[in-house]
């Protein structure tokens, strides 16, 4: 392990303790900015309508949420009609995210995983990725972040990420106006935290944090980097909600930073999608079904005409089969080998078309052992036949 991925470790084993305690006291007090759980029990909808916007119909689509803390936002999307899992490293977050699902009899899948590796079991089952609020500053490796939110899409599936954005993380007061903090970077920043933001007057024991400025050049990269397509970039000056505690209000009832004569931004909003594929095998299993079927008969005929095309008598009346087994021991092996390598580049051109679990080494090396298999049954039975028709 490098001395830069010792230090994302260590970070993220401080930050993972610091979110287990918020994970137990978010929602236990009567001041909670945040997560009041009796009224989302009753119904009250958590998401604001930037993330909804974006997001569009979520009905019927399978829906991945990172770092999704203890699950109610998870579960108003459940709400609004999507399949829904949750992605969180704080194990205490998840359990109360399991009982909480549990309360409000909503259908959920929650997972304990760091989202920069998150596991195999969750590539290309999805066809929504979101994350929302507080993300990437817990985030060491913005590039591994959009890497594995990539991996989990399906062909043309979409990536919402609504953030806070850096102009405002780099301002810890406006009046007076202090700029404290990196507009990006990337590099590690030591913070003691004593309480939280859901409810400013409840104090914590001192917990050592690694937080992480990340730029909005940077985000954008890494979603490039990632194979995404980037469709949407926003930044927004107003917002339904004030994140840290220190933005005046409006008449409209907006929030908003304040900036000399203009406001500077609050959230950006990023909407990417994975490159659609030609085929989907979860869409079409019959399409799946012809392009592995009709491997078979291809491969046949490609043989056949080069049994035919490089005969010893040049005799095309002759059986193709009758003529190679007059070929010296080297050159039917030589001929089987060929056998093989067609069935799996007949395999690989149907995982690369379908996105499915097809081309897989495993998948693979058991076609080409069937397949050696199948050549060796064909040679025997051949031989005892030659020795039969021999007079």
């Amino acid at each position: 392990m490098s001395k830069s991925e010792a230090s994302r470790q260590d970070g993220l084993e401080l930050n993972q303790a610091l979110w287990d305690v918020r994970a137990r006291i978010h929602g236990s007090t009567a001041e909670d900015r945040f997560y009041d759980v009796e009224s989302f029990l009753a119904g009250r909808q958590t998401l604001y309508q930037l993330e909804r916007d974006l997001a569009g119909e979520v009905a019927g689509r399978d829906l991945l949420h990172l770092q999704c803390h203890f699950g109610m936002d998870t579960l108003n999307w459940a709400r609004l009609g999507a399949r829904v899992t949750g992605v969180d490293f704080s194990p205490v977050a998840i359990e109360r995210a399991r009982e909480l699902a549990v309360k409000a009899g909503l259908a959920a899948t929650f997972v304990q995983a760091d989202t920069q590796r998150l596991p195999a079991s969750l590539a290309g089952e999805f066809d929504l990725v979101v994350a929302t609020y507080g993300v990437l500053c817990w985030i060491g490796d913005v590039r591994a972040w959009m890497r594995n939110a990539a991996m989990t899409l399906r062909p043309g599936g979409d990536l919402i990420l609504v953030d806070m954005h850096p102009a405002f993380q780099a301002v810890s007061s406006i009046d007076p106006l202090v700029v404290d903090w990196p507009y990006g970077g990337g590099q590690a920043h030591s913070e003691t935290e004593t309480g939280t933001y859901a409810d400013p007057a409840l104090r914590t024991p001192a917990q050592e944090t690694i937080q992480y400025p990340h730029s909005l050049g940077e985000i954008v990269t890494a979603a490039a980097d990632a194979g995404l397509t980037v469709k949407h970039l926003g930044e927004h000056i107003a917002t339904e909600f004030d994140p840290r505690g220190f933005l005046p209000q409006s008449p409209d009832g907006l929030y908003r930073l304040p900036f000399g004569d203009s406001h500077l931004p609050i959230m950006y909003s990023l909407h990417a999608s994975a490159t659609a594929k030609l085929l989907r095998a979860d869409d079409n299993r019959v399409c799946k079904l012809c392009i592995l079927n009709l491997a078979r008969p291809v491969t046949f005929s490609v043989m056949r005409r080069w049994h035919r095309s490089s005969s010893l008598n040049g005799d095309s009346r002759l059986s193709a089969k009758k003529k190679l087994w007059e070929r010296p021991i080297h050159v039917r092996a030589a001929y089987y080998g060929y056998f093989v390598v067609i069935c799996t580049i007949f395999r690989l051109t149907a995982a690369e078309a379908l996105g499915d679990e097809i081309g897989t080494p495993e998948v693979l090396i058991t076609t080409a052992v069937t397949t050696i298999l199948f050549a060796a049954m064909i040679e025997i039975a051949h031989r005892r036949n030659s020795r039969r028709t021999t007079p």
